[in-house]
């Protein structure tokens, strides 16, 4: 809601003439900004620091100004390595040098996940249990400056299409999250001429096995009564809800979340629905 609330915000500034532009004259420069060189931190601050870490690498950009059509990152640099192994080799690198864990997370753009998931492969140690690897930028449609009415974009399928709820729909159908009960899939460019190119979902990430199970269990009961009460609220939020089978299966893997000590608390919050 927040990313649909910051979009509405500037259409509206938008339609009213706001250009966004910053005056030269009503800015002031910083002349004596705290310098690096100043700082003195010791090996034992900063492996403590780097112990509490993680760092967030911008990759949503894609080369094309310098003939490319993957991420930007992917771009060779140095004998033969591109910046993207540069990045990598450089948190590697520090994870033994200090002994952290310290997870490298890309911020990723519909139109670099792709290849950026497909380059780390070469990459094995890279990812860190229980910290995901990417998170994707809000989408915001692009409009057309005469009358400023969304661009219709080309499905899979060579339609062109408005982004809808039907077309949200439509792609979550022609997905594996729908055939398979397999979350692990994107959902871009899904088959299917009414699928929006660009739909994804949002994610919440829960242990299977719970090391706080009042804390879980409280967790557990709000998802469950989502699921089994939330679809109109998910409308009214301008959401889509997902297809029932789909929402099926998301059920079931809540209800196989146990205890510690193996109590299966995913089923207890699904009895207090069923009551």
């Amino acid at each position: 809601q927040q990313a649909i609330d910051v979009f509405s915000h500037y259409y509206r500034q938008l339609e009213e003439g706001v250009t966004g532009f910053i005056a030269e004259d009503s800015i002031e420069p910083l002349t004596d900004p705290d310098l690096l060189d100043d700082v003195v931190v010791s090996d034992a601050d900063a492996s403590a620091a780097l112990a509490k870490t993680v760092i967030i690498k911008l990759n949503g950009g894609l080369g094309t100004s310098m003939g490319m059509d993957k991420a930007k990152s992917l771009l060779p640099v140095r004998d033969g390595k591109s910046f993207l192994d540069i990045i990598v080799d450089q948190v590697l690198s520090a994870r033994a040098t200090h002994g952290v864990r310290l997870p490298l997370v890309f911020m990723n753009s519909f139109s670099t996940h792709a290849d950026t998931e497909a380059a780390l492969a070469a990459f094995p140690d890279l990812p860190v249990p229980g910290v995901p690897w990417f998170f994707l930028q809000n989408r915001e449609p692009k409009l057309l400056e005469d009358g400023l009415t969304p661009v219709q974009l080309r499905t899979a399928g060579g339609r062109y299409l408005s982004a809808s709820p039907e077309s949200f729909r439509s792609a979550v159908v022609g997905s594996r999250w729908f055939s398979h009960g397999d979350f692990s899939e994107g959902l871009i460019q899904m088959p299917g001429e009414g699928a929006w190119p660009i739909t994804m979902g949002t994610y919440v990430a829960l242990p299977k096995v719970a090391a706080d199970t009042a804390r879980t269990a409280r967790a557990l009961r709000f998802f469950v009564w989502a699921y089994g009460r939330g679809d109109a609220l998910a409308r009214q939020a301008k959401f889509v809800p997902l297809p029932e089978k789909v929402q099926a299966s998301a059920f079931r893997e809540l209800s196989s979340v146990v205890g510690k000590n193996g109590e299966p608390i995913g089923m207890s919050a699904v009895s207090v629905l069923v009551r």
